[in-house]
């Protein structure tokens, strides 16, 4: 059929097509006495689920009320149980409240103050509680009907919240949150594309959307942008996409290149010793045979500035409210600004993370398996005398594996493998607990791998987390063509093989050349169906190599006290075997309506499905703008979105 714009703002009647004059756009309009249609729904007749499941689906992520049906009754007895004489006093001095307090002021980041000056710490470690999605939306309800509901999802909000709310002040003073009881003032919007999210594979997407001239609007819940840590390493594919944008002189110019990689193993006298220093990428038709580190922060911005200049922004911080309509909600109004927004749109791509809100509207299931391998990170500025400080590393030992990545500046970042006898995991729930381990306790781990090699403990440090590997891949990327998820919302891995950001922003720079040639009418829908069909085997063979990768790092060294280890040779090997797929250059996409290998005998030399080489290794290469280069062969005489 005729494509159409989807109008998202149907509440409880589905949309249905109006017939236009040859050309026309279709608008989608309200029918009554027929079911909701629902986000995912991408052309007018076509329901991906039976109604009930829709709305049993959504009343399960954004409840309409706090009446929410619980598996089981919360423990807990019931504040309002209580009388007054039983609440306590809510005494700031106690030390789990400090604790809190200070927590609070760091997650802050910038988030301005809900009242201005006036507001007091309390309120701060509330409102922290009320900008923190993975409880739940928070508006409509109180704090401790919003606590006690995500308590019963199994979402695992803070006790400490809850003893607040108890207090005597906690139930007078902030029983209800910053948003409880608010009248909306709402606004309309018509756009091309919206995305939900504003990392690397969003403001990826934004941008190469504003340089072709479509219409894009991009949200993300963050007040700013990250200033420090998360992903870091950009491979030599990458880096060819960003030339393809005239962003990669700049990543360039701020960014530290990596060349050679270094591997250390037990030392028969103790501690670790060099064994081998070899290339780090080994890619030879790459334009770029290295890697380069910035901090994700940094990355964001080339986007950012490049968005800018086609007057493009962040909308921030907004979140996404209900999947009936894509209803955005400002967190932050200016004065007279509008704090409701809903959003009509022809696309909507969901960018935002591994706990996608989008893949979890549209009932995406993430299908993989959890390790037993633990890991910290910290970014800091060594004194060390380790001789390949500046050297990618691969570090085995007797108690446990490294891994040191050259950052920015005179910075490094450490992977550092921890075990249960660390602290980091309560061993309760199994989940990774970062009260229980800070940058310090994982420093102290590194300086045991490393020795006989020392590195001091800084004064402070840039960035620090902890994270259990998990390797999943979404059940599907795209629903209808309408609604895709890109990076972290579809694939989830470990980050020490340098692969997380690359595919994120690859998944966009796949999608998005299809999506403007769709939308200028230069190709017909069927287009986007590859952007699964390629990536999302690309996830897979991406989970594959991780496995294998994370588990020879993980695993111990081979010695005399632990024979079944793993070799150098071992390591090397899977090092170098998966040496073009994660530098991008090997990448190859299956045959389809634009893959078709059928004349491969007239061009050995060019594997069909690969990306086409470069005629030189020279940086000066004139710059090849894909959104801007129409497909010939898929253009439809006289097709118009």
């Amino acid at each position: 059929m005729k494509q159409g714009k989807l109008n998202f703002t149907s509440s409880k009647r589905t949309a249905s097509a109006v017939k236009g004059k040859k050309g026309d756009t279709i608008k989608l309009e309200p029918k009554p006495d027929t079911p909701t249609h629902d986000l995912a729904a991408g052309e007018v007749d076509i329901i991906p689920k039976p109604r009930e499941e829709q709305e049993d689906a959504v009343k399960k992520l954004i409840p309409r009320n706090s009446s929410v049906s619980r598996k089981e009754p919360i423990k807990q007895e019931s504040v309002s149980d209580q009388t007054w004489s039983e609440r306590p006093e809510l005494n700031t001095k106690d030390k789990k409240w400090r604790k809190l307090i200070v927590d609070a002021k760091a997650k802050r980041n910038g988030l301005p103050l809900a009242h201005g000056n006036k507001e007091d710490e309390i309120s701060q470690v509330l409102r922290v509680f009320d900008l923190n999605y993975d409880y739940g939306p928070c508006i409509g309800v109180s704090r401790l009907e919003r606590w006690e509901r995500a308590h019963a999802l199994g979402l695992n909000p803070p006790l400490e919240i809850r003893d607040i709310l108890s207090t005597r002040q906690g139930v007078e003073v902030h029983s209800n949150n910053v948003f409880h009881g608010e009248v909306y003032r709402t606004r309309e919007t018509d756009v091309d594309v919206l995305i939900i999210g504003a990392g690397p594979a969003g403001l990826f997407a934004a941008n190469a959307l504003a340089r072709a001239g479509i219409d894009v609007k991009i949200i993300d819940k963050r007040p700013v942008k990250i200033a420090a840590g998360q992903a870091d390493g950009i491979q030599p594919r990458t880096i060819e996409v960003l030339q393809s944008y005239g962003l990669a002189e700049r990543l360039l110019k701020e960014g530290t290149q990596l060349h050679m990689a270094a591997f250390y193993n037990p030392s028969p006298k103790g501690g670790i010793e060099l064994t081998e220093r070899v290339p780090d990428t080994n890619a030879p038709t790459a334009r770029y045979p290295f890697e380069v580190t910035l901090h994700q922060g940094s990355i964001e911005s080339l986007f950012l500035d490049s968005m800018e200049r086609h007057d493009v922004r962040v909308a921030r911080p907004m979140y996404p409210l209900r999947s009936s309509s894509v209803v955005l909600k400002n967190l932050s109004p200016l004065e007279d600004e509008p704090d409701t927004e809903i959003v009509r749109a022809k696309f909507v791509i969901g960018a935002d993370g591994a706990h996608s809100w989008v893949r979890k509207a549209l009932g995406i299931t993430m299908e993989g398996e959890q390790t037993d391998y633990i890991w910290g990170v910290v970014d800091l500025i060594p004194e060390t005398n380790f001789p390949d400080i500046r050297n990618k590393s691969a570090i085995h030992s007797e108690n446990g594996s490294c891994m040191i990545i050259p950052r920015e500046g005179d910075g490094v970042r450490l992977y550092i493998q921890l075990s249960e006898k660390d602290g980091a995991v309560d061993l309760a729930t199994g989940r990774v607990d970062k009260s229980r381990i800070g940058p310090r306790k994982i420093l102290e781990v590194a300086q045991k791998t490393l020795a006989p090699y020392t590195i001091e403990t800084p004064e402070s440090f840039e960035w620090w987390t902890i994270y259990i590997i998990g390797q999943r891949v979404a059940s599907k990327f795209s629903v209808n063509e309408r609604i895709f998820i890109v990076g972290d919302a579809c694939h989830t891995h470990s980050p020490k093989a340098g692969q997380g950001m690359n595919a994120s922003m690859n998944d966009s720079h796949n999608l998005i050349w299809k999506m403007a040639h769709v939308l200028r009418g230069w190709a017909d829908m069927s287009l986007l169906k590859t952007y699964e069909l390629e990536r999302k085997k690309y996830a897979h063979d991406l989970i594959d190599f991780d496995r294998e990768f994370a588990k020879k790092f993980s695993d111990k060294p081979k010695t005399e006290g632990s024979e079944d280890g793993v070799t150098h040779d071992e390591f090397k090997k899977t090092f170098q075997k998966f040496g073009l797929f994660s530098t991008g250059i090997g990448v190859q996409y299956a045959p389809s309506q634009i893959v078709t290998p059928t004349n491969q005998s007239a061009a050995q030399g060019l594997p069909i499905g690969q990306r086409v080489l470069p005629t030189n290794c020279s940086s000066e290469q004139p710059t090849v703008d894909l959104l801007k280069f129409k497909i010939s062969s898929l253009q439809i005489p006289g097709s118009k979105f």
